[in-house]
């Protein structure tokens, strides 16, 4: 017999891992308690039931069975009970016989030993999750009785007696209105003044302010900003009016004035608010139709009041969001207390839109009737539970004017989100509730009104609530299968239930029916006491004295949570005139400490009054400026300005494109023009700048006769041509525009159609740089200064290269004397100026410079400069513009006031020359318009400094150095968090899904935007190292040849790309690694596309066939080229 052959060292490994893993597991027993020393009888080796006892035996007093030991087990891991108090535990397992694994359902989070569960339901982000979830459990199985909701109707009548505005009230207030509007009318007989507000519809408190909105008539001749500063200074002089404060830029609020009539009465009046008056009218149709709205819109009003969640600039609701949500909710009853007017009285015309003519209140009269008849008590605690836990936010809007739910997917784009949004009944696109932008706001504020919620449920007495929270019926444990588990949960509900028929016995604010079941309930708990695992959260030491019938210690309730069954016993027995409620903060908000965020950053802590990132240091004086510093700044200035500015071969290569594409663009459309507008025409222009072109056709002067699809169609026939890639149309653009890349000349730009208006702003920009080589200076300055901030990309958040041009002229026009003068205000006459209209602008402006001097006084007066002027601008923007209130204004010699455009707002505001209408800063943000203003003050403190330069940088590198002047990244709180772009969000941007050599391309360029950072530079960093760049072409190329459109037809469809390469080798030479040379020669005149070495789409005077060999040919040799290079680069 052969001897056996030795285990293998695998096998030996894996058995001594077993017993490793055995002794881990007995170890783990040991110190859970699990463990026991031999068998004992009904018990098995872990020391759990064998299921073959009774639970009846358990009640016999002095009994000792197998739940002794659960009780044990469950003393020590408590965190298992957690399985049957509130569903927080799941117990799974992967497969049968692997580990077990406890899940809490609470936080989403797997735990996989009873150790990690101990220390996870101890952490207070699973306790605040927990309590969360007990309210609104609490909420949905709890509803106060018809006594309960008696005395509770009782209260909050007298909350609303001392809160509501009374008849009297509101006759004074109307008084006050009318003196008002007596004072405002003779000052400004033009306007228009309407009461509005809680003092109107009277929804509100009783100490609410006074409202007025004042609007005007369009035919009032007098400009807005003069009436109203004329009426502000007649107010403010004014005995009357007291604590006089103007708020012209407040954010999400229109301008107001705010006053104290006679000291007493607080007072806003609303300019150019001619909107509110209707929301405040439908307002008060709807509470005239029942009584119990306004009450109920009295008492959310007073408990946002109670819980300080009723201020509009600090981050809360506004107080017209709360009375709309109150007539949504009537309106969404089973049996609705109020109509949908909208759809009961459909608005034919702007008049019946007021719904508050006496016809209206007619109509109503006769057509409408509630068939609910519920008290104010009822109403009030459902609507808490309604937008507690009933209302889905997340799909649906509060809207009053249809019945049935507004869904989300409906309204739009703009109302995605998560949190309650209440649409305007007069302005469909606007959310009322848009002021609540912080989600530790939104958070505390739904805190609160679930914890109302559950407040006015559960009956509060003297003491407090009479319990605590409601919890779910425990389960058994489906996956461990332990037996005994079953009769351990019927003994806890069990004791449990005697435990709550206790208490009305102990309490005086019950009712006692039955006073002999004391004895048998003493008796069953005192032989049960000893399997007690406390799971109630109730102490059986309360029951100590009860067996002689003495009163206890004061018992804490608010700790008790209860069964269903268990809250209504106690709820049916308790007396209802030992009720109590309170409006109080405690009381609604648990303790809660009010949150104190920053609507601007974001931040906890601090309000945006005090917000630091609003806040600027302390301007430091500026030093005097010296010959020495000027000369220096003098030749920065040059330098950049040489550097900048194209040459003769850039103008020329941008002039030989713009031929190309005019002649190719002629294949399409014969009466197609193509004209150049932008940087590349107005003088400043920088070099491989992109091209901005407009196309208009000859037989039609305006867009009004074209046939639509003229871009499509366009688009279609560029996508042809093999020298244009990076083709783009945007068609969602205010101007729709084709975008792409010209190969042979590597510019890029972007065709419009018919955008006139745009050429006529290049035309003035370039008058003004003719008329001082200064103003070009200081153009590439300016937008050199922005390219090193990264503050010059409005697609970004920021304002774009033509901002701050207008923002440089604006300047030169108000510097002492002017270097420019206003080209829309020449000539200064007593008769009009000429118009010129184009697309309903009037575009006129003085363009004969050679005649300037005759009609201008302060012609070359100025004789600074670039360098003085260069700081004297850094100290205007810095120093003397209020952007607050004026407008950057190049077509007038006079001030712009924001309130006479209407902007409203705290940033840059830079007016259109010719649109006089377009704000070109409206997308800027409080964060971004203070990081340009920190840029300008940054670079102010730089320029006013001596620099020299050293062996590694220039005095330019010196002056522009981005860790000075940009200490920190541009602030991103519209953009894509990937590509820094406004307009989409990170899961849809286009960056998400490019290739990696553009990632990488994109985060350089966000990370170093003021370098250059292609191939051709790093070349020359490292000479000696050969580096090769990605071709480009190559890319394209092989989107061309191999592309579902555009693949050629072959023998052999199927080939693979390979193959290819290797076919075309064998009969071409393997091309060099440097290629052939890509430099730009100029196009000669007089000539066709054809004619030129580098290929333009299919010439005229070549057949189509040998076109395709020579575009084949061209792509076959630049992948060969690609593939030699990663041969190269592999065998290295």
């Amino acid at each position: 017999m052969e001897p056996k052959d030795p285990k293998p060292a695998s096998d030996q490994k894996g058995t001594e891992k077993l017993k490793k893993e055995r002794h881990r597991n007995r170890r783990s027993k040991r110190e859970s308690g699990t463990h026991d020393k031999g068998k004992i009888d009904g018990k098995d080796d872990n020391g759990l039931v064998d299921g073959n006892g009774t639970v009846e035996r358990l009640f016999q007093p002095g009994a000792e069975g197998f739940l002794s030991t659960w009780r044990e087990y469950f003393s020590n891991h408590k965190a298992l009970l957690l399985v049957m108090d509130f569903h927080t535990l799941r117990i799974t397992r992967k497969h049968r016989g692997s580990d077990t694994l406890f899940k809490c359902l609470s936080c989403d989070q797997t735990l996989t030993s009873l150790e990690e569960v101990n220390a996870h339901i101890q952490r207070y982000r699973h306790l605040c999750r927990l309590r969360a979830n007990w309210l609104q459990y609490t909420i949905a199985k709890i509803f106060p009785s018809e006594p309960i909701l008696e005395k509770l109707d009782e209260y909050l009548e007298e909350v609303i007696i001392s809160s509501a505005l009374t008849e009297d009230i509101l006759v004074s207030r109307r008084a006050a209105y009318d003196k008002i509007r007596a004072a405002i009318t003779e000052v400004w007989p033009g306007a228009t003044l309407h009461l509005v507000g809680s003092s109107y519809h009277g929804l509100g408190l009783m100490d609410c302010d006074l409202n007025i909105s004042l609007s005007f008539e369009d035919n009032d001749t007098t400009p807005i900003a003069t009436s109203i500063a004329k009426l502000s200074v007649h107010l403010e002089s004014s005995e009357e009016y007291h604590c006089f404060e103007r708020h012209f830029n407040e954010e999400k609020k229109p301008p107001f004035m705010s006053f104290k009539l006679n000291g007493q009465l607080p007072c806003n009046i609303f300019i150019l608010d001619n909107h509110s008056h209707r929301l405040a009218k439908l307002l008060k149709v709807y509470g005239e139709i029942d009584d119990r709205c306004r009450k109920l819109c009295v008492l959310f009003r007073k408990w946002a009041f109670v819980c300080a969640i009723d201020g509009q600039s600090e981050g809360f609701w506004p107080s017209h969001t709360i009375y709309l949500m109150v007539i949504y909710f009537l309106q969404q009853l089973n049996e609705p207390v109020l109509p949908v007017l909208h759809e009961l009285i459909p608005p034919t015309n702007a008049s019946s839109q007021l719904y508050d003519t006496p016809a209206v209140a007619e109509f109503l009269r006769d057509n409408w009737t509630t068939k609910n008849t519920s008290n104010v008590a009822t109403l009030w605690c459902q609507m808490l539970r309604f937008y507690s836990q009933e209302f889905d936010p997340v799909n649906n809007l509060v809207c009053i004017t249809q019945r049935q739910p507004k869904r989300r997917s409906t309204a739009g784009a703009a109302w995605s989100g998560k949190r309650i949004a209440v649409m305007d009944p007069y302005v469909p696109d606007k959310n009322v509730a848009r002021t609540v932008s912080n989600s530790t706001i939104y958070d505390f504020m739904m805190h609160c009104l679930r914890t109302t919620a559950a407040y006015f449920s559960i009956p509060q007495c003297a003491e407090g609530p009479i319990f605590g929270y409601v919890r779910p019926h425990p389960r058994n444990d489906t996956v461990l299968n332990t037996p005994g588990y079953e009769e351990f949960l019927d003994v806890q509900l069990r004791l449990s239930h005697y435990i709550m028929r206790l208490i009305p016995h102990t309490d005086s604010n019950y009712n006692i029916e039955d006073q002999d079941e004391v004895p048998t309930i003493l008796n069953k708990i005192a032989s049960m006491k000893g399997l007690y695992v406390n799971i109630c959260s109730f102490n059986m030491k309360d029951f100590d004295d009860l067996k002689k019938q003495s009163e206890p210690e004061f018992l804490h309730y608010k700790d008790l949570f209860l069964f269903p069954e268990d809250a209504r016993y106690l709820m049916d027995r308790i007396k209802p005139e030992k009720l109590q409620y309170e409006f109080r903060y405690f009381c609604f908000a648990a303790g809660e400490e009010h949150p104190r965020c920053c609507i601007i950053c974001a931040k906890n802590g601090h309000t945006q009054v005090s917000c630091p990132e609003l806040m600027l240091e302390k301007l430091s004086e500026m030093p005097i400026i010296d010959d020495e510093l000027t000369k220096l700044i003098d030749k920065v200035c040059y330098d950049v300005y040489h550097d900048s500015k194209p040459s003769s071969t850039d103008l020329a290569k941008k002039e030989d494109t713009l031929n190309f594409l005019q002649q190719y663009v002629a294949a399409l459309f014969p009466d197609a023009t193509l004209t150049l507008f932008g940087s590349s025409k107005n003088g400043f222009g920088l070099k491989n700048s992109d091209m901005d072109i407009c196309l208009t056709f000859l037989n039609c002067p305006t867009s009004a006769g074209l046939p639509g699809g003229a871009l499509n169609a366009l688009f279609r026939h560029m996508k042809k041509c093999r020298d244009l890639r990076k083709l783009i149309h945007i068609q969602s653009a205010k101007v729709p525009i084709i975008k792409f890349l010209h190969l042979p000349s590597s510019l890029e730009g972007d065709i419009s159609l018919y955008n006139i208006l745009a050429q006529e702003n290049t035309k003035l920009l370039g008058t003004y740089a003719e008329i001082d080589e200064r103003v070009k200076i200081l153009g590439y300055m300016v937008k050199k200064f922005a390219k090193v901030c990264n503050v010059g990309d409005a697609s970004k958040g920021s304002l774009s290269s033509y901002c701050y041009i207008l923002m440089m002229i604006y300047f030169l026009q108000r510097c002492s004397p002017p270097v420019i003068p206003v080209l829309q205000a020449l000539p200064v006459t007593t008769e009009p100026l000429p118009k010129k209209f184009v697309d309903g602008c009037n575009t006129y402006f003085y363009d004969d410079i050679s005649t300037l001097s005759n009609v201008w006084p302060d012609y070359k007066k100025n004789v600074k400069s670039p360098g003085q002027l260069w700081i004297e601008f850094l100290r205007f923007y810095t120093e003397e513009f209020d952007s607050e209130n004026y407008v950057v204004s190049i077509r007038s010699p006079e001030l712009v006031l924001k309130l006479e455009k209407r902007w409203f707002t705290k940033v840059f505001a830079i007016e259109d020359p010719f649109d006089h209408a377009h704000n070109l800063g409206s997308g800027l943000t409080r964060k971004m318009n203070l990081y340009i203003i920190k840029a300008f003050r940054s670079a102010r403190s730089l320029f006013t400094s001596k620099l020299k330069a050293n062996g590694k940088q220039t005095v330019v590198a010196a002056y522009f150095n981005e860790k000075i002047l940009a200490k920190l990244e541009p602030p991103n709180d519209r953009g894509c968090r990937i590509c820094k772009c406004i307009g989409h969000r990170a899961r849809m941007c286009p960056q998400r899904h490019a290739p990696t050599s553009q990632k990488l391309k994109t985060e350089i360029e966000n990370k170093n935007p003021g370098k250059d950072n292609t191939p051709a530079k790093n070349n020359q960093k490292n000479p000696g190292k050969e580096q090769i760049a990605p071709n480009e072409r190559f890319t394209e190329g092989n989107q061309v040849l191999f592309s579902s459109h555009s693949k050629p037809k072959a023998a052999n469809p199927g080939t693979s790309q390979a193959t290819w390469l290797t076919l075309y080798a064998n009969n071409k030479p393997t091309p060099s690694l440097k290629g052939p040379s890509q430099s730009y020669h100029p196009l000669p005149a007089n000539s066709l596309p054809g004619e030129r070495n580098a290929p333009y789409g299919i010439p005229p005077n070549q057949s189509a066939r040998q076109a395709q060999h020579e575009s084949y040919q061209h792509v076959m040799e630049t992948l060969l080229k690609s593939k030699a290079t990663q041969n190269q680069k592999t065998h290295k």
